[in-house]
């Protein structure tokens, strides 16, 4: 078979339009709908999330006015527990929906996890300012303002007050302790966060004083007048130093005027405790550690630690009610038998937040002693507050 002189040339326009098919199809490709994108997506994701995720990323520049494809690409983040390469996704939607609580809320949501208060604080007022019916914005709010990180989000030259009480009972040694605490300072520095102060201390209990054999003591009775400053270098970490006078409130057969100096650390922080509108049942946590220095207790320094894993049974925007186990652990650098212990047991805790944040406490413990010192079982209720202004 042979060709005439027309065949290449109507094979050359063949190729030609084959080409320009090609291309148109491409075209169309590249400039689909959004919701073709998003399509694609849903139909790839079950089979193979990474990849479609892969594709999603690779077309949103090419719709930067369509928050779905910037959500979508969020929350597969979320999912993956990518909280930091999920919040720039968040802030491009709400870039373009400025108006929605629901994305400044959970812009909030994802500051806060990843430790940055103050940004957390921004965006859950902002979230307030769109709809102020917001609750769930509105008792994260609430949340970290009551909390001591919260101060973080405090400027230099800031005057602030702070007020902590903790009455409680103790059944074994049937007592009841009264443990009060006030500062007024001013923030010397924002990062980190350094504060000077003046501070009051109380504590009493309901059965020391005089007994049979001379002045008994069940727990320090003493009320204290300080200078201090404070440094914050991490998120829930404080470093302090205080300077003063402490009196004694019972009789200890010596001079009731002493010196006092203190100093040490204070760690607190907590995991999933910022309430939420009908979040079901959930886990929560804290931790807190401390060492201390303590002049009046012939310079020694006391190391205590506590941990309440435990679940999240029922909350509003206003309250939470949580059980949990309870661990913790004592001891000096003396050596001395009355400063260690280990307790293990359970609670139930019944929380408000608000500005003057108060928690009740419900816990029976196993305290376990050493050195002659006898084990006891106790139950303990305590009403926990503290506020800062």
């Amino acid at each position: 078979m042979t060709f005439g002189p027309g065949v290449p040339v109507r094979w050359s326009r063949l190729a030609a339009a084959l080409l320009a098919g090609a291309a148109l199809v491409g075209a169309g490709a590249a400039h689909a709908s959004p919701e073709a994108v998003l399509n694609r997506y849903y139909a790839q994701a079950p089979q193979d999330p990474a990849t479609a995720f892969a594709a999603l990323a690779e077309a949103a520049p090419g719709y930067p006015d369509d928050p779905r494809i910037q959500l979508e690409a969020g929350y597969y983040l979320l999912r993956q527990d990518r909280q930091a390469e999920a919040l720039p996704w968040f802030e491009r939607a709400v870039a373009i929906q400025p108006e929605r609580a629901d994305l400044w809320r959970q812009i909030g949501y994802i500051r806060k996890a990843l430790g940055q208060r103050a940004g957390a604080l921004a965006a859950f007022t902002r979230a307030v300012e769109v709809d102020p019916a917001d609750d769930a914005a509105r008792g994260e709010l609430a949340y970290l303002s009551e909390a001591d990180n919260a101060a973080g989000a405090a400027g230099k030259g800031d005057v602030f007050a702070e007020t902590y009480a903790a009455p409680e009972y103790n059944s074994h040694w049937d007592m009841a302790v009264l443990p009060v605490q006030a500062r007024v300072g001013v923030v010397l520095a924002g990062s980190p966060m350094v504060e000077g102060y003046l501070g009051v201390r109380i504590n009493a209990d309901s059965r020391s004083g005089s007994g049979p054999f001379g002045p008994q003591v069940f727990t320090d009775n003493m009320a204290a007048l300080a200078v201090g400053l404070r440094v914050r270098p991490l998120t829930g970490l404080a470093l302090f130093v205080e300077g003063g006078a402490a009196y004694d409130l019972a009789d200890r057969g010596r001079t009731r005027w002493r010196g006092d100096l203190r100093g040490g650390f204070l760690y607190f922080n907590d995991w999933n405790m910022a309430p939420r509108d009908g979040g079901g049942i959930r886990p929560v946590a804290d931790v807190y550690a401390d060492g201390i220095y303590y002049s009046r207790y012939d310079d020694n320094v006391l190391f205590t630690a506590r941990v309440r894993p435990g679940l999240r049974l029922a909350e509003s925007e206003r309250w939470a009610f949580d059980a949990y186990l309870h661990g913790a652990a004592g001891f000096d650098t003396k050596g001395l038998r009355d400063n260690r212990f280990e307790e293990l047991g359970g609670g139930a805790a019944g929380r408000l937040f608000g500005p003057a944040g108060l928690t009740f406490r419900a816990e029976g413990v196993r305290v376990y002693r050493h050195d002659g010192l006898a084990s006891y079982t106790t139950a303990r209720i305590r009403l926990e507050h503290f506020a800062r202004f």
